[in-house]
């Protein structure tokens, strides 16, 4: 009645089977991205820091242990560090050799040469351990993890399917895969983090009052101002960060939602619409970006200039007390230029360590929180544990089930009781069919059969045995369930059919005799790898008819007393149903069998119908016996027939004449032989469907071969911000010359601290260099604002641009273009979300620190070579392994060890969860169960494996760096005591004359060679730490090498979807004045792109009349919905025209074309917005009134099923339209369609 409503005065056209549309989607993009922005953190109850390691075993507690002392060790190297530097500084300083010339070469070679040996030993105590450190904390934390997501994993399983009606089961598997991961990253190498920085932080604290305790007074005052700017750009960095996630959140939502409905998006012409809501999210992801950039810039500026100015007021009042002659704690002498270097570099690296502990003890702090709800689920009960060994299990079963006054409503639906005092007796070994309206109760029969809920109230029995006494397993196994859209698991079918028996031996005959039961060995037969042929995920290699015929041998070979038959036949054609029929009689035979059907003609002859009407049994009878009622099932089966318009519904109908069986049985056997033909081209399909498989594997090589695209091209993209960039590569460069200035004036200072004591002249040589540092801090400060906020903006507008453009491009193409396996909504979801991303990142983010890095090293090579060029050479050629050391570690900070992209167990989980119903029917719980364990037992080798591989390496990028500074500074220091650099003689005279009248040498040569020394150490400071600060800086540059191919596949990629030509074309077309409505196919010939191979249309001529109903009717894949494609422009012909009205529709305006179509599908797509939105999209320029939206509603039926919503019109309809029935859908599908006031309407199904 509807769809004659809907009727009058178009051009109708509809077909019996719709081309399906992908209809997965996410939350809608009308989220608020403020309000997500703005929220503040939810109080979350976390673990306590014991709990995380309650599934440690004694293994686990002897690697935690041997790292935590590992960690402490390293900790306290860091310290020693520090102190053995000060050491080096004092041995040469001239002020101590002023008692004899002759000893001063042999004092300075011996003493360089024992510090050389120290820093060389603590260099292999920090290969050792960091190794321990990393390495073991690493590997318990793997271990530790693979046991909490086994019983995680068996938890999840364990509980009712009620619960998985709460929870998204996508949205779940990622949720055990994120806290996981977290609660291993909380209780692996980041404790032994947490230990390492803190023990730092202690033993420098003590270590400076140890030697001093009035600069670390004053030291520690300035601590406070430096860890606030850390605290600040932590903070301000996690809020923008959480606007910009929020806000592209916002963003997918759109373009999966848009792009997974492609086809409707296109037929209600709303590109520009979702275009426009796209942009509008990543303009908001854009601000908070930048913002973000800003206040990274801020943070890193502020921290810089504090650090740079620290080390100028340390040298200052250093120098003070250097002067004034004030006695160390330590030694109970003045204080001298080593004391003053050990305590500023001890707290300096404290401070620090202070900073980088608050990065594992976030993650820890998550962890606990990620362990609070692992804990909680592991705790939890659920009444339907299929695990639980609780239960009576009958010794002899008949299979006779009564249903005694049940009522039930689902946990997520409490308020709708969906069984009302139902009972029903189903006797053993003979055929129960259910019938009845949508949403009277049926499935929910089956599914308290196999207990996948319990009854609300009344019982049900097994054999006069209440079930919820039984034990759940071995009633499942009990029961055969076949549905209306069978899973098949990711494996062969071998194993598919075989998983019907868990628990028993199941041998390939038996396979094979259940397949052959099920009509379906034949088919098998003919596939290239018969029996081992993989069926893909959820069976996606093989046709509905295939997987049902598998679905039921899976039930056969169980062997099960009792058979369930959930709409087993609705899914499939005329013929795949006949043949899938005879199966299914065949499987009945004997059991128990309870069958819901919606075409009466397959269960005509079953021993009883029961007719359900909102939750109750209202009839109940044979077939004939329930015809001469003539109640509700008899109207039922009059509907049905008028509907099909069968000629011979009499027969079908009648009691049965042996004229008619004979000529149905004749009917099911050239069924069965137009099915085995099926079956062969179906065997040919597979076999290319492999070959298409093989060759996407090449598909990145292939796409690597593809033309290079110009970088100028790119930075089109950015030419509005050329001046922005030009402005952020000089701000880049001034503070990468911060670093090797830095090593200057530093280097000048500290050679003031070794000046004589009590003279004014030490205090203002180092309150220059103090000057200096300051200033040097507030200009590299800027410098590193400017340069992070600018190439933020450079890079956030950068991802704007070519997001939009990438998203928009894909809304202008060929709907072929989607039809390839490459181009599914996911995939170009991804490609969305990743390859601007990463462009972002190496033409924005790392452009700014590349010419940064590439500053610091050459200015830091040139400060070096100045200050001493032997001495630079010999660092120098170390830079390649000290590089690396560092290339490592930057490394192992940036990527972590908690990388899964080769984590097999993460599929293994998606297809557990996802396929929940079928595991539970099935009992096949613990086999999954023990597939997640493999997997994990794989992935924890692979870990154990990167974790000894990181704990190596982190400990030789440590050493490395210890080894090099022991030979440069045992090579500066034969230098220094070779006198290779040397004052001038002028200098010397003047300063000499002075230092000896006061008696502070004994002889102008002892002197000579005190202040040539003196000054031999600063300029080889100087050399030393411009050549390790230019290699800091190289080997920062090259982290970010590994993503250079990366990178250059993403421009590739985005560059040849903007350049592809396959966008649909005349959108400029023409407009006809008037519209009539006649439509004519001539002469069409057609295939799909995607299968050029297969004529879908050969010569196909059609008149359509304007005004007129044409229906079209006939085999699946003769082209019915191909027609119904091609009048949308979906597809065009190779060759002959579409006309309307007599003009080719390839010449008409392609968006106003469509505006003149309505469009009604099997599957109608709604948006996840309200119900006033979806019909809106109707009118795609927005003008629809709440007048008109109820006339429509009131014309398609559905205003009065509205008006008793709770919101009305603004009643959110969930994804996908999952919050309303599929007639409410349909409904306001029809209405959507209406608004349109459409000239042609097509009613696919």
């Amino acid at each position: 009645k509807q769809g004659d409503r809907a009727m009058s005065g178009a051009t109708i056209v509809f077909s019996a089977q719709d081309d399906l549309e992908m209809t997965s989607m996410q939350d809608h993009h009308d989220v608020k991205v403020e309000k997500l922005a703005e929220a503040g953190d939810p109080v979350v109850e976390k673990a306590s820091f014991m709990e995380l390691f309650k599934y440690a075993d004694m293994v686990d507690m002897l690697l935690m242990s041997l790292g935590t002392l590992g960690a402490i060790a390293n900790g306290c190297l860091l310290t020693m560090f520090s102190f053995f530097l000060g050491d080096l500084v004092q041995v040469l300083s001239g002020s101590q050799y002023a008692s004899s010339s002759e000893s001063i070469q042999r004092s300075l070679s011996e003493r360089v040469n024992t510090v050389a040996i120290q820093f060389a030993l603590v260099g292999l105590a920090a290969f050792f351990c960091s190794y321990v450190e990393v390495g073991w904390w690493s590997a318990s934390g793997f271990r530790q993890a693979t046991r909490v997501k086994g019983a995680y994993l068996r938890a999840i399983l364990s509980q009712s399917i009620g619960y998985f009606d709460e929870h998204d089961m996508s949205a779940l598997s990622g949720k055990i895969t994120m806290e996981t991961q977290q609660m291993q990253s909380s209780m692996g190498e980041n404790v032994g983090k947490t230990v390492h920085y803190s023990v730092t932080f202690i033993s420098a604290l003590i270590l400076s009052f140890v030697m001093g305790w009035q600069l670390s007074l004053f030291i520690l005052g300035s601590l406070p101002v430096l860890i606030g700017a850390f605290v600040f750009q932590d903070i301000m960095m996690r809020r923008a960060q959480t606007s910009a996630l929020a806000a592209y959140s916002a963003a997918a939502v759109v373009s999966q939602e848009s792009l997974s409905n492609i086809r409707t998006v296109k037929q209600l012409g709303i590109g520009t619409v979702v275009g426009r809501q796209y942009g509008e999210s990543l303009v908001t992801a854009e601000k908070s970006g930048i913002k973000g950039g800003l206040m990274n810039g801020i943070g890193f500026g502020l921290s810089t200039g504090i650090i740079f100015a620290f080390f100028g007021f340390t040298m200052w009042f250093g120098g003070y007390l250097i002067a004034n002659q004030v006695k160390a704690t330590y030694t109970g002498q003045p204080w001298n230029a080593g004391d003053v270097i050990t305590v500023t570099f001890a707290l300096l690296l404290g401070a620090m360590s202070l900073g980088q502990v608050q990065a594992p003890v976030t993650a820890i702090l998550l962890g606990r929180a990620a362990a609070r709800n692992i804990f909680d689920m592991l705790a939890r009960r659920s009444e339907s544990n299929v695990l639980s060994k609780e239960g009576k299990e009958l010794e002899k079963l008949e299979g006779h089930l009564s249903f005694k006054g049940v009522a039930f409503c689902y946990p997520s639906r409490k308020e709708v009781m969906v069984l009302n005092d139902f009972s029903l007796e189903i006797p053993a070994g003979k055929t129960t069919a259910l019938v009845g309206e949508s949403g009277s109760g049926k499935s929910t029969v089956i599914q308290l059969i196999e207990r996948f809920y319990e009854p609300t109230a009344g019982r049900i029995e097994l054999d006069g045995v209440d079930i919820s006494s039984l034990n759940i397993e071995w009633l499942r196994k009990q029961i055969g369930l076949v549905s209306q859209e069978p899973v098949l698991f990711a494996c062969s079918i071998l194993d598919n059919i075989a998983m019907g028996k868990q628990g028993g031996a199941v041998s390939r005959e038996m396979v094979e005799a259940a397949a052959r039961d099920a009509n379906a060995h034949r088919f098998i037969m003919k596939l290239p790898q018969g029996y081992d042929t993989p069926c893909g995920e959820r069976g996606a290699k093989l046709s509905g008819g295939q997987k049902q015929r598998i679905a039921i041998a899976r039930a056969i070979v169980r062997g099960a007393k009792v058979l369930l038959l959930d709409e087993a036949t609705s899914a499939l054609d005329g013929a795949s149903e006949k043949v899938v029929q005879q199966a299914l009689d065949r499987a009945a035979h004997g059991r128990t069998t309870l069958v819901i059907a919606h075409r009466l003609s397959t269960i005509r002859d079953a021993d009883q119908i029961a007719v359900v009407q909102l939750g109750r049994v209202v009839e109940i009878g044979q077939h004939a016996e329930l015809l001469e009622l003539d109640r509700l099932y008899a109207q039922m089966c009059q509907r049905q027939a008028a509907a099909a318009g069968d000629a011979r519904k009499d027969s079908v109908f009648s009691l049965g004449s042996v004229a008619s069986t004979q000529a149905e049985e004749s009917e099911i056997q050239t069924c069965g032989e137009n099915v085995t033909e099926l079956d062969e081209i179906a065997s040919e399909s597979f076999a290319a469907l492999q070959k298409e498989n093989k060759e996407e594997e090449n598909l990145e090589e292939t796409r690597s071969e593809g033309p290079s695209v110009g970088t100028w091209r790119l930075l089109s993209y950015n030419r509005p911000e050329m001046g922005i960039v030009i402005l952020g590569i000089l701000f880049a460069g001034g503070y990468g010359c911060a670093y090797p200035i830095f090593a200057l004036f530093f280097s000048r200072a500290m050679t003031g601290l070794q000046g004589a004591e009590g003279t004014s002249k030490v205090s203002s040589n180092v309150s220059a260099s103090a000057i200096a540092l300051a200033i040097l801090g507030i200009t590299a400060g800027c410098c590193k604002v400017g340069q992070l906020a600018l190439f933020s903006v450079v890079g956030e507008r950068l991802t704007r641009r070519l997001r939009d453009a990438s998203f928009r491009k894909m809304l202008t193409l060929k709907i072929a273009y989607f039809d390839e396996l490459k181009n599914s909504s996911g995939a170009l979801c991804s490609r969305l979300a990743v390859e601007a991303n990463e462009v972002k990142g190496a033409c924005a983010e790392k452009l700014g620190l590349f010419f940064g890095n590439l500053v610091t090293l050459v200015s830091g090579i040139v400060v070096g070579l100045v200050a001493g060029w032997k001495l630079s050479l010999v660092v120098i050629a170390c830079l390649p392994i000290m590089t690396l050391g560092v290339l490592v570690e930057q490394t192992l900070m940036m990527h972590g060890l908690e990388d899964t992209k080769d984590d097999s167990s993460a599929s293994v989980l998606s297809e557990t969860l996802e396929n929940r119903r079928t595991i539970a029917a099935f009992t096949l719980e613990k086999s999954f169960m023990k597939r997640y364990e493999e997997s994990l037992s794989a992935s924890l080798r692979r870990g154990i494996r990167k974790a000894n591989l990181a704990g190596g390496a982190f400990g030789c990028s440590q050493a490395v760096q210890y080894w090099v500074y022991a030979l440069g500074f045992w090579y500066g220091g034969k230098l220094v005591a070779s006198m290779e650099w040397r004052l001038s003689e002028s200098e010397l005279q003047v300063t000499c004359q002075e230092l000896v009248a006061s008696s502070q040498y004994a002889d102008f040569s002892v002197c000579e060679v005190a202040l040539n020394t003196s000054y031999g150490f600063g300029q080889m400071m100087q050399a030393f730490w411009g050549i390790v600060l230019a290699c800091m800086g190289l080997g920062e540059a090259l982290t970010f090498a590994p993503d250079a191919n990366k990178v250059a596949a993403a421009v590739k990629s985005i560059f040849s979807l903007l350049d592809t030509k396959e966008d649909e074309e005349r959108v400029d077309g023409e407009r006809l004045d008037q519209v009539r409505g006649e439509i004519d196919f001539v002469d069409i010939h057609f295939s799909y792109p995607s299968r050029p191979e297969a004529k879908v249309l050969q010569g196909l001529t059609l008149k359509v009349p304007a005004g007129s109903i044409m229906a079209l009717v006939g085999e699946s894949g003769c082209g019915k919905s191909t027609l119904i494609q091609m009048v949308q422009r979906f597809y065009d012909p190779f060759s002959g025209t579409v006309l309307l009205d007599g003009t080719d529709v390839s010449r008409l305006d392609l968006n106003w074309y469509r505006s003149i179509l309505g469009v009604v599908s099997q599957e109608p797509v709604l948006f996840n917005c309200s119900i006033f939105d979806n019909i809106q999209y109707g009118k795609a320029d927005g003008t629809l009134t709440m007048e008109d939206c109820e006339a429509a509603c009131r014309k398609a039926n559905a205003h009065d099923f509205i008006s008793k919503l709770p919101e009305g019109y603004a009643t959110q309809c969930g994804t996908g339209g999952s919050k309303l029935s599929g007639g409410q859908k349909q409904r306001v599908a029809i209405a959507r369609a209406l608004v349109r006031d459409p000239k042609i309407l097509l009613l696919d199904e």
